[in-house]
């Protein structure tokens, strides 16, 4: 085990530096693809885009935004996925969307969809997702 100064990181605070610099290189490669337009686009994204009227250019200028991060990561095997799933948080004209990337290998990352937060699961106008019994009881309420 890592002995670490007093006046130091703990190793908690440690663990969540060391992620977020790996999700700000994800981040980095992500635009870096996305400005060359060298994504795969998955056909329920094109559906979504579609129904939601986002075109493929405004859809990669969002991702390549300043503002854009990622919002959430699910790690290989998280949800029954076989590959890393990054959600980005992206906002232009006042519009925000979130859209989930796969990441197959350093350079192969398909767009799975595209969406609108929804204000019954995010907050915060979709930047953080609700803790899970808020979510439940806004469902509820939904359905009743």
């Amino acid at each position: 085990m890592r002995q670490l100064c007093p006046f130091c990181l703990s190793p908690k605070k440690e663990r969540k530096k060391e992620m977020k610099e790996k999700l700000g290189n994800e981040l980095y490669d992500i635009k870096r693809i996305a400005t060359f337009g060298l994504m795969n686009l998955s056909q329920h994204a094109r559906t979504r885009m579609t129904d939601r009227h986002i075109d493929i250019i405004e859809l990669y200028d969002m991702i390549t935004n300043s503002s854009t991060y990622i919002c959430q990561h699910k790690k290989t095997g998280e949800y029954n996925n076989k590959y890393p799933r990054f959600v980005l948080w992206c906002k232009k004209n006042k519009r925000v969307i979130h859209v989930v990337i796969e990441k197959k290998s350093k350079i192969d990352y398909t767009i799975i969809t595209v969406y609108e937060p929804s204000e019954a699961i995010f907050k915060d106008n979709g930047r953080y997702l609700k803790k899970r019994a808020v979510r439940d009881r806004t469902k509820l309420a939904l359905h009743s």
